[in-house]
């Protein structure tokens, strides 16, 4: 199959800039991916996000076009507690971290009986910062698993 001059150039350009290395395996339950991060003794990225933000919104568009390789260090779950009842595990462990705004990430140390927060990024980075403090919230959790998938820096 042939591409149009123009897809082409575009493919191409997005492999020499180093394109997305592999994109978020996104959970959309929280009891799944907690019971994959426990399972796997991987830590547990919680991106909590709002119906209504702006801001969400542009970072999901860029991190999830642009998702370097601490991807496979960790379970990454996407919630939105906005459509949690009340009595719901996002809404219940949003309220257990003290969210406070969108968007907002929780690094969680998921054990059998209680999670621990590693960290947390508060608000809106480019994808890049974004990556470099999430990366080092991931690097924190002492697993053989996500000090292989940290990122080295020469």
């Amino acid at each position: 199959m042939n591409l149009p001059p123009m897809l082409f150039t575009i493919a191409m350009a997005g492999r020499a800039f180093g394109a997305a290395e592999q994109q978020i395996p996104w959970q959309t339950s929280l009891e799944v991916a907690y019971k994959k991060a426990t399972a796997t003794h991987r830590p547990l990225v919680v991106y909590y996000r709002g119906s209504d933000c702006e801001w969400c919104r542009r970072l999901d568009a860029e991190i999830d076009s642009a998702a370097p390789s601490i991807v496979a260090g960790a379970v990454w779950v996407r919630l939105n507690p906005d459509f949690d009842d009340a009595g719901g595990n996002a809404y219940r462990l949003a309220k257990a971290l003290n969210l406070t705004r969108y968007p907002t990430v929780f690094v969680i140390r998921a054990m059998p009986d209680r999670v621990e927060e590693v960290g947390r990024v508060v608000g809106y980075k480019p994808h890049a910062d974004w990556f470099a403090v999430v990366g080092d919230l991931i690097g924190g959790v002492s697993t053989p698993l996500t000090r292989a998938a940290r990122p080295r820096t020469p």
